[in-house]
């Protein structure tokens, strides 16, 4: 069971991500000067979002913190986020 430590609590990410089971992947926009295709975009998922973006390198994925077995992390600018937040 893959669990993650934030703030106090415990997340425990198989409830979010069952290995059985496909996510439905709703595209909420993407990045408007990224061109014709690509990245980077952001997605609506039951309980939560997907973020596709550029990878990142090894040494820039050095720098995360207790980046778990089957985690990885990509790059967005930050116009694709804040419009979560009404920015």
């Amino acid at each position: 069971m893959l669990q993650i430590a934030q703030s106090a609590a415990t997340i425990d990410m198989d409830k979010w991500l069952p290995e059985e089971q496909v996510m439905q992947l709703q595209f909420l926009w993407k990045d408007a000067s990224s061109g014709g295709g690509g990245c980077p975009a952001l997605y609506a998922v039951d309980g939560g979002y997907v973020v596709q973006g550029v990878k990142l390198t090894d040494d820039d994925r050095a720098q995360l913190r207790q980046l778990a077995e089957g985690e990885d992390a990509v790059f967005v600018p930050a116009n694709v986020l804040d419009r979560l937040r009404g920015a």
